[in-house]
């Protein structure tokens, strides 16, 4: 049966909540009304109050804390003054300010008047009109691609009946000076060559078949690799590129020619008869059987000695067989792994005994049964043949074929143990006088010899040929993705055989880049409350919106354990079953996750260069740019075909179409491929490039700032200074942006990250900008159309929290802004030059571990929440905290004796403001976190009130019924990565910067602090030993306040120090002595470094049958230079400015090819931390890969998106908190199905 495939759309309907927040202060209380709460103003705390203590130290048995020692530099007076802090007004104060500087940095207030004093009409679509134009688009796809693969295999045939014998041309042998790198291949190829392995075979038409492939590619130029497998081993590849002479057979042979629904049961021998290359070779054999099985397949695996053994991977394996799902086939692989060399005698007849006995208790008596016995076949006594084969005969059923695998030495034969594994696989009943029972299958099974590599590659070929090939069916098979293993990403295999006159010859195949086959589902943006996913017949997830695009598919998962709705497993049954339909479905209202609350399902079947044009280039850090013009950017999500937009090379002329087509006020100019809302909303957002570039001019915060920018819905683009942007870049994905649109209409300021682009560590403030209204009257349900963004340094928002409250920086006094995640966006430990690391995703039970004890155990406040993430399989703890709360927080359990702590929201935004005064030293609260890896430290519980690290759990699936053992929501999607674009650093080095921050100028560590690309610097490069005279330098010479510390960005200038009086010591030249002591520290820095690299790899992000490498720790636990202004960058793409354009429709554009040898990250980068952790991998800072541009998110996962907004004139919320969903619908496309979800 083909593969099918299933589109789906959900629909979400979001609740609104209407808080009143309200707050009161007394500031007229004094000293003397501390123990009279009611008196004191709410929000009020007190600073260096030895009468702050007086209760705790009653308690106390001299332990020589006398309370809160003042800050020695203060006189009397100025402690008097600062004693009592009103912290509710001051977060009032801070929220009005931030509001001011969105409006007066970003323009938000002119944004939404822009937007209102144009009223976009946009005609939406219904959602069965949506899920046809969709299955439309995948249904062409699908049939160009079967059409391509029609033609080979027409060609293949004929070429076989005439007998045809081409000359071979090894793919381990190309010579060098064929192969050239294509970037759609992302490998070295040749296009006029096909290349073959598997040695002398009769029949090989590897050279004949190339002008098929070509006139294939020309007509599908986004089709990659095309291949033929046959039936004697010959494997041919299109376009030729080097691989190993013995290359692995590509799984598609296997599934095309017996897609029948099959039980193997794989016993493999460990007993002391075997040799270790034998052991090795058996247990080689063992996975490659394992890995050419289906989702739709079973499997059983025991290990054999004296007795036979199972992995006690679930309960049931014990006794029957297990889904051959992708977590059995990794379990089981770690058990093949796991087998050594006993000293025991292999007992054949218990092995088969047990194997013949699973067979008997399997569920499905019609499905083929096979027997996969590998073994040297060494027999303990000479009758032990009989013995086995009696035991055979007295318990083999119908449909049970035995395959034999003799393990043998090369060049070393073994006659007598040949024979008795051939007589168990012909079943010879007769050679030892057994009567042949009755209800045997008459077929017989095969023995099959391994004593090389080769012999271990073609094994799964040779094993299955004794079922009956699929020779009456013409189908197509569409595979679920897999990594692409000589190129990059992931593609879909899409394969059929080639059976002609009853020969079975082989398969033909091509693969498919994923991406192309998911670009409607990955870039779907009907709405926010509205997104789609794609599953195949088994109701396997290809694509959903809880993945990012397709750098998200790596492990196989059921869409039921993504949409983990009660309920919802009626609608997969009826979604895989129907042709089509509609269907409801009530579930439970989730404040965490909005995108829980399904109402609608839709479901149906259906069988580089910038050009400067006069402006003023500069080098705005690792960027050419200018402060001339803002620069438009179009993302994938602007286009119509995203895919063909990312994947084919941009050239001037393509660039100057869309601007034509952008700038016609005529409107007559035929739409180059970009969605219908583009050229509006580029009209509208590029009104806002002058206000800010006078702002970049005049503000007071221009040293702070390093760009501004909006991004629509639609994918349209706006950043200043205007620079260049990586073609794939989705600002929509980006944590600033789906972080503002959960909290619409306020101001969300995101945590630290390291900014792509050389910045250091920023900040962002992120607003939403609503669809134009006539009336202008706005709120948070309104649909969102834009988001605008500014990235501040890290060193301001400290700044910021110190001048709004001075007492900040007193002694023994801490304070923090916190997001609603508890990751700190400001706290003194952010700042410190201690050289630790990375600063991202810092959390209060870091840094605050008495306040996050304590807060806790604030009702409603903060909640601990779990959910499964999928994609690597671990489950998530992370924190929630309410936003809407109208009351300061303090002290609620007195545990701790000398420590005050006050919270409280930051209103209209999604930040916390946290006082805290200490007076102890030594602290006996602490929240437990792993200093390794963001492995819990107690996976086997989670209390609400116990403090404890955002950390991850090794998510289990139940081997037997294929669900998880943690019943948890699903994760939200992933913030993807961005790259950096590649610039010729000659052309880079020779502009002058956008900004210059004149550092050397700044004489006071204030003047200094926070300003772009500077660095108060107060540590020796040894980052211990206090400079005796602390200076501001450039961000490169002091990174982190260190002096010639390394950079992340690896830019460091490591020089002697500008006055040789800063030191406070001076070196002293290196003697032997000291050398000998460098070379041993350097010997022990590179084995600690290779150790951390080893303990912080991250996973593969890629799909395989077997995962042998894709194991996390928590698993354990169980340059083209710039030329003339007329021409392009490599991969010809151009980018052009926006001056002003209040009265035109659209300016000029940067886009860029993707530079496929960029983007590398070190390892223990790519899912070491998800975003609900604090514990970022600390690798050595040069090798930390860059973040993203223009305020892209350094975590790898977004914040929690917020509770759903009820939508007007909807089902209003019944009082269970239930919501009544309107409709489901999907459609299937060459046995795929694309669903809408509309909740």
């Amino acid at each position: 049966m083909a593969a099918q495939l299933v589109i789906v759309l959900w629909l979400s309907v979001f609740l609104v909540f209407d808080v009143q927040i309200s707050r009161s202060s007394n500031d007229s209380s004094t000293i003397a009304d501390l123990d009279n709460p009611s008196i004191l103003g709410e929000g009020t705390i007190y600073f260096n109050n030895p009468h702050l203590l007086n209760r705790q130290q009653g308690s106390m048995n001299g332990d020589g804390i006398k309370g809160f020692v003042a800050n020695p530099t203060q006189n009397a007076g100025e402690n008097q003054g600062l004693a009592v802090f009103n912290v509710a007004q001051q977060a009032k104060l801070m929220g009005m300010h931030l509001t001011e500087i969105t409006n007066d940095e970003l323009g938000i207030n002119n944004m939404q008047a822009i937007f209102d004093s144009v009223p976009l009409v946009i005609p939406h679509s219904g959602d069965e009109e949506m899920l046809e134009e969709m299955s439309i688009r995948l249904s062409s796809k699908m049939k160009k691609y079967t059409q391509a693969l029609q033609s080979t295999k027409v060609a293949v045939e004929g070429f076989y009946w005439r007998y045809l014998m081409g000359s071979s041309l090894p793919c381990c042998s190309l010579p060098d000076n064929w192969l050239r790198y294509n970037h759609h291949f992302l490998n070295k190829v040749s296009l006029d060559h096909s290349c073959d392995n598997g040695g002398a075979v009769y029949f090989n038409p590897s050279q004949n078949l190339t002008s098929t492939f070509e006139m294939n590619l020309k007509h599908n130029p986004n089709i990659k690799w095309q291949y033929l497998m046959t039936s004697e081993g010959l494997h041919v590849e299109y376009p030729a590129h080097v691989s190993a002479c013995h290359a692995d057979e590509r799984e598609g042979y296997v599934r095309s020619l017996y897609p029948r629904r099959k039980s193997v049961a794989i016993v493999i021998d460990q007993g002391k008869s075997l040799s270790p290359i034998q052991l090795e070779m058996g247990k080689a054999v063992a996975k490659r059987l394992l890995s050419s099985l289906t989702h739709s397949d079973e499997v059983a695996l025991i290990s054999l000695a004296a007795e036979p053994h199972l992995p006690r991977v679930d309960t049931c394996h014990l006794h029957t067989f297990i889904a051959a799902t992708h977590e059995a086939k990794f379990h089981l692989s770690r058990y093949i792994d796991s087998l050594v060399k006993t000293n025991e005698s292999t007992n054949h007849t218990l092995g088969f005994v047990r194997a013949l006995n699973m067979i008997r208790m399997r569920n499905n008596d019609s499905d083929d049964a096979i027997i996969a016995y590998i073994s040297r076949g060494l027999l303990n006594s000479l009758t032990e043949a009989r013995q086995v084969l009696a035991t055979i005969a007295e318990k083999t059923r119908p449909n049970i074929i035995i395959n034999t695998i003799v393990l043998i030495d090369e060049h070393k034969p073994i006659m007598y143990e040949k024979d008795f594994l051939r007589d168990v696989a012909n079943q010879n009943f007769s050679k030892y006088s057994i009567p042949r029972p009755a209800n045997a299958r008459s077929q017989k099974g095969i023995m099959i010899v391994v004593n090389s590599a080769t012999d271990i590659i073609s094994v799964a070929r040779k094993f299955y040929s004794v079922l009956d090939a699929n020779v009456g069916a013409n189908e197509i098979h569409f595979a679920l993705p897999l990594r692409d293993t000589f190129g990059h990403g992931h593609v879909v295999s899409v394969t059929t055989p080639v059976v002609s006159r009853g020969q079975v010859i082989g398969v033909v195949g091509l693969d498919v880049d994923l991406a192309d086959i998911v670009e409607d589902i990955s870039y779907f943006d009907q709405s926010s409350r509205t997104y789609s996913f794609l599953v195949d017949e088994c109701g396997v997830t290809v694509m959903h919106s809880a993945l990012s695009h397709v750098s998200d598919v790596q492990m196989h998962t059921d869409i039921g354990h993504l949409e983990n709705k009660n309920g919802f497993h009626l609608i997969r049954d009826d979604v895989l079953s129907s042709v089509s339909g509609r269907e409801k479905l009530i579930a439970p209202f989730d404040d965490i996750f909005h995108d829980e609350n399904v109402v609608n399902v839709t479901c149906a079947k259906r069988g580089n260069r910038l050009s400067s044009h006069g402006f003023i280039m500069c080098q705005h850090w690792k960027q050419i740019a200018t402060i001339d013009a803002s620069a438009l950017f179009l993302s994938p999500a602007a286009f119509v075909s995203p895919f063909d937009y990312s994947s084919q090379e941009e050239s001037k002329r393509t660039v100057q179409s869309y601007m034509a087509y952008l700038s016609d006020g005529t409107k007559l100019l035929a739409n180059p491929g970009l969605k219908s809302p583009v050229r509006n909303e580029v009209s509208l957002a590029a009104r806002i490039a002058s206000r800010w570039k006078k702002q970049f001019a005049s503000s007071d915060l221009t040293k702070y700032i390093l760009r501004r920018y909006i991004a629509t819905t639609s994918g349209v683009f706006l950043l200043h200074p205007g620079s260049l942007l990586d073609r794939s870049f989705d600002p929509a994905k980006r944590l600033w942006f789906t972080g503002a649109k959960r909290f619409p209409g306020q101001v969300f300021v995101s945590a630290p990250y390291l900014d792509v682009v050389g910045g250091g560590y920023i900040v962002t403030v992120s607003h939403t900008v609503y669809e134009g209204k006539v009336n202008s009257v706005h709120s948070n349900s309104d649909a969102v159309a834009a988001v605008m963004g500014i990235d501040f340094t890290l060193g301001y928002f400290y700044k910021f929290l110190v001048e709004n409250i001075p007492v900040c920086s007193y002694d023994r006094i801490a304070c923090f802004f916190m997001d609603d995640h508890g990751y700190l966006i400001a706290h003194p430990g952010l700042i410190e030059p201690n050289g630790k690391g990375p600063l991202e995703q810092q959390h209060i039970t870091h840094k605050e571990p008495l306040v996050a004890h304590d807060i806790l155990n604030h009702r409603g406040f903060v909640t601990k929440h779990v959910c499964n993430s999928y994609g690597d399989r671990t489950v998530q703890r992370f924190y929630h905290f309410n936003t809407s709360i109208d009351h300061v927080l303090t002290n609620l359990v007195h545990g701790e004796h000398c420590s005050k702590y006050h919270v409280a929201p930051i209103p209209g935004t999604n930040m916390f403001v946290g006082i805290v005064n200490q007076t102890c030293d030594i602290f006996t609260a602490f929240c437990p976190c792993s200093m390794v890896d963001r492995l819990c430290l107690n996976c086997h519980r989670m209390e609400q009130s116990e403090c404890e690290c955002p950390c991850e759990c090794s998510l289990r699936m139940d081997l037997c019924d294929g669900q998880p053992t943690d019943q948890n929501p699903s994760c939200p999607n992933l913030p993807e990565e961005t790259q950096l674009f590649d610039v010729d650093p000659t052309t880079l080095e020779s502009l002058t910067q956008c900004f210059e921050p004149n550092c050397a100028n700044r004489q006071t560590q204030s003047s200094c602090f926070g300003v772009v690309g500077c660095e108060w610097c107060q540590l020796d490069a040894d980052g211990q030993t206090p400079l005796t005279q602390p200076f501001c330098t450039q961000q490169r010479r002091c990174f982190g306040g260190i002096f010639s510390a390394r950079t992340p960005y690896a830019d460091e200038i490591m020089e002697g120090l500008p006055y040789e009086d800063i030191l406070t010591t001076k070196s002293t030249p290196v003697g032997p002595v000291a050398g000998g002591i460098m070379a041993a520290f350097i010997v022990l820095a590179l084995a600690v470094y290779c150790y951390r690299h080893h303990v912080h790899r991250g996973s593969h992000l890629y799909v395989s049958t077997i995962a042998d490498n894709a194991i996390r720790m928590s698993h354990l636990d169980e340059a083209d230079e710039l030329e003339a202004h007329d021409e392009c960058l490599t991969g010809g793409q151009c980018n052009v400015m926006i001056v002003s354009m209040e009265n035109a429709a659209v300016a000029e554009s940067p886009y860029r090819v993707v530079n496929p040898g960029h983007g590398w990250r070190p390892p223990g980068s790519s899912d070491s931390d998800h975003g609900y952790s604090t514990m970022t991998p600390h690798e050595g800072s040069e090798y930390l890969l860059y973040s993203e541009p223009s305020g892209h998110s350094a975590r790898n996962r977004p914040a929690i998106r917020a509770p759903p907004l009820l939508e007007l004139g909807q089902t209003t919320v019944p009082s269970t908190r239930n919501i009544l969903a309107p409709v489901q619908k999907s459609i299937k496309i060459f046995g795929y199905k694309i669903t809408f979800v509309q909740v």
